[in-house]
């Protein structure tokens, strides 16, 4: 069985319906939505003292995918593929104050507007495959760039690990100019459980 935590209950669940059905049709999934932000899920954790991973009637052999700076990333881009891809940074301001995800749907490129392009019901599936082989391309790669400061697909998984691409953020983006590489994990579970 796989478990999905995802923070929100709209867009998450929303962009892994294509990925359900074009990769995991026969697996076991199970999707737990926490339903507001990880800022908010981390007080209340902490307030209370819950372990919401120790209350899963499951036990727990998993990673923590992280999307930079939030799941709306994986629509932050101008055509598919994108060549620019891996110069786009979010600001600090802009995540804090709640404008990268009015920023994003601006910015995306017509198609992947409200995610038609992973939508099976808004676009066909052969083009839905096609463009999350292309998304798994440019953010694995740029992963790969900004952990180890190579374009193209990393030698090996643990190359471009979690941890990893977590402390290049904080090293080159985060702590010199509060800004974060725009980057998104979908793809990139992708590229981990499939490859």
């Amino acid at each position: 069985m796989i478990l999905f935590v995802f923070e929100g209950n709209v867009a998450e669940p929303k962009i892994f319906e294509s990925l359900n059905k074009l990769y995991f049709s026969q697996e076991g999934v199970k999707i737990v939505c926490c339903k507001h932000d990880l800022p908010t899920l981390y007080s209340h954790l902490v307030k209370c003292g819950y372990d919401l991973f120790r209350s899963l009637p499951l036990k727990e052999n998993g990673k923590l995918y992280i999307n930079y700076p939030m799941v709306e990333s994986l629509k932050y881009t101008k055509q598919m593929p994108d060549n620019e891809f891996y110069n786009y940074i979010a600001t600090r301001e802009d995540c804090a104050s709640h404008k990268f995800k009015s920023k994003a749907e601006t910015f995306a490129y017509s198609k992947a507007k409200a995610y038609r392009f992973i939508d099976l019901n808004k676009t066909n599936e052969a083009e839905v495959a096609a463009n999350w082989v292309l998304l798994k391309g440019q953010n694995v790669k740029k992963a790969n760039y900004i952990v180890n400061d190579i374009m193209d697909f990393p030698t090996s998984k643990d190359a471009i690990s979690q941890r990893q691409i977590f402390n290049a953020q904080k090293t080159k983006f985060v702590r010199p100019s509060e800004s974060v590489s725009i980057l998104n994990s979908f793809p990139i579970f992708l590229y981990d459980y499939f490859k």
